[in-house]
């Protein structure tokens, strides 16, 4: 009777599984459905509202980025380093901004 409890195939160990089957199909799947729709409807909303927000704000960043670029040029020539490395870094992000700005 002991070696009988240890197998698979005692009753107790089929009912166990479907329990477990049937759990599974009628709470977690139904469950996990509808929170993955509601999660992904959720996740594009914020993802649009963050494109839009990074949109409406990409000039004024520019402008704080020409400030900011400007300012390191000046300081990098009083110190002798040059201003060759801060108008690249400030070329190349205008011109991402420019082609973001024109895909919009």
């Amino acid at each position: 009777m002991a070696n009988n409890a240890n197998t698979s195939e005692h009753w107790i160990w089929k009912f166990d599984q479907w329990v477990i089957d049937t759990e599974k199909e009628y709470i977690y799947k139904p469950l996990g459905e509808k929170i993955a729709n509601n999660l992904g409807e959720g996740l594009k909303d914020i993802g649009l509202i963050v494109w839009n927000s990074f949109v409406e704000t990409l000039p004024d960043l520019i402008g704080f980025g020409t400030i900011a670029a400007g300012a390191f040029v000046i300081i990098s020539t009083m110190f002798g380093r040059g201003m060759i490395k801060p108008l690249a870094i400030f070329g190349g992000v205008t011109i991402l901004a420019a082609v973001i700005l024109e895909a919009n």
